[in-house]
């Protein structure tokens, strides 16, 4: 898995001495830096465990839904893969309570939870009109 130029890591994996893995990138900035498109057959979890975490509270709602609001969701396709339309958001330009700290990424669990909150409001205001 080691790499012996920087052309290899076009087709081969690199371990660096920082233990960080790259696939397609000889510059791995995490555990497991993948530049193309990851395929699973089954699905992937993420760690989301009590035990993993601290300064754990409440998402309120209004924090969500201002997170919604401010994102803008647009068409692109990606510069390496000219051919595929994809639907995403620009990671420089996304709300603080879903970015990455380099801002090069976004964290769609961080969007999913805020999803599920303005979900969870919505639906109490819905119950409450019905009354």
């Amino acid at each position: 898995m080691f790499s012996h130029s920087a052309f290899d890591a076009q087709q081969y994996p690199l371990l660096k001495a920082t233990g960080n893995v790259g696939i397609g990138t000889w510059a791995p900035t995490c555990k497991l830096d993948v530049d193309g498109d990851i395929r699973a057959s089954g699905g992937l979890v993420v760690g989301s465990s009590r035990d993993l975490k601290l300064d754990i509270e409440e998402l309120q709602s209004e924090d969500a839904l201002k997170t919604l609001l401010a994102l803008n969701p647009v068409n692109y396709r990606y510069k390496a893969d000219l051919q595929e339309k994809r639907v995403g958001f620009i990671a420089e330009k996304v709300p603080e309570l879903v970015a990455m700290n380099d801002h090069q990424g976004l964290s769609t669990m961080d969007i999913v939870a805020a999803l599920t909150k303005v979900v969870q409001e919505q639906r109490k205001n819905i119950d409450k009109l019905r009354l």
